[in-house]
């Protein structure tokens, strides 16, 4: 999932988390919910997640006096 999907009615409760994998048998349940729009991304086998990525950005352009934290949805 390119996105997190939220319940119309009630924003703040998530259905499916950014970053997640569906499954064919997760995308029948939310098309009952009404969902009709899915942002999805197919990685590679080669792909690295966000949270990995944002590390080796991280890594690479601190400088000495920089420390970085634990990333969390890509940043």
């Amino acid at each position: 999932m390119c996105h997190d999907v939220r319940n119309p009615q009630q924003r703040s409760e998530v259905w499916v988390r950014k970053g997640a994998r569906l499954t064919t048998a997760e995308i029948g349940p939310l098309l009952a919910r009404g969902v009709t729009e899915l942002h999805l991304a197919a990685p590679e086998p080669d792909d690295v997640g966000e949270d990995e990525s944002a590390r080796r950005l991280a890594r690479a352009v601190a400088g000495s006096a920089v420390s970085s934290a634990t990333p969390i949805s890509g940043r």
